[in-house]
């Protein structure tokens, strides 16, 4: 195939216009694109300044207006004393002034008045069984 001197320049001409053209859409397509994420970013931030806005605006004008409350007048009580609440002191559990003779009878009857239960807590077998 021969081409002429003019299919050859109405080829580079044309492969000149494609290549711009294409060129120019990708840059107008990045433009559009850039543009458009611009707009976006913008309408969001100001849709989120909106939002604060309306809420701010609507506690301070739309709550209800209520009147201030009266502080009731309640009679002021002190605490429990911290003897109510205390344990038990280790005299009184165990006295230690006993007779030796009457130790071990003493030693029972506290041990009658203080049950202690252990309960296993990883036990394989019930109580029942």
């Amino acid at each position: 195939m021969n081409r002429t001197d003019d299919d050859r320049l109405n080829l580079t001409n044309y492969d000149v216009f494609n290549r711009y053209h294409n060129e120019s859409e990708t840059n107008v397509s990045k433009y559009h694109n850039d543009a458009l994420s611009f707009t976006w970013y913008l309408a969001s931030f100001g849709a989120l300044l909106m939002f604060f806005v309306l809420i701010s605006f609507s506690e301070v004008f739309c709550k209800r207006l209520l009147s201030v409350p009266q502080e009731e007048k309640l009679e002021v009580t002190s605490p429990p004393p911290y003897e109510l609440f205390a344990p038990p002191t280790y005299d009184s559990l165990y006295d230690n002034k006993s007779d030796k003779k009457d130790e071990e009878e003493k030693k029972k009857k506290k041990m009658k008045k203080i049950e202690i239960f252990v309960v296993p807590m990883f036990a394989s077998k019930t109580v029942g069984n």
